[in-house]
């Protein structure tokens, strides 16, 4: 059984590739790392502007950090070709 590791914000420099496939962040965590409310992080994930997490079970909803950090490194790449 693999056990999960569930990381308070962090930069990408933090993990090294091995432990990325392993951490998860809970929504409390995901709305600090972006400064929001957990409303809106679901409604992000709602419209698919955000990875959508992976539910464990009835009460437990997290997301993969190496998907959050993929989905921002696009993010920052189309902003780069935008100009912005």
């Amino acid at each position: 059984m693999q056990t999960l590791s569930v990381a308070p914000q962090s930069s990408a420099s933090d993990f090294t590739p091995a432990v990325l496939d392993q951490t998860y962040l809970r929504l409390s965590d995901v709305a600090k790392r972006y400064r929001c409310s957990g409303s809106t992080v679901w409604n992000w994930c709602r419209v698919n502007k955000l990875p959508q997490p992976i539910k464990l079970g009835a009460g437990t909803t997290l997301w993969r950090m190496q998907d959050l950090l993929q989905w921002e490194a696009a993010k920052i790449a189309e902003n780069s070709s935008k100009g912005v």
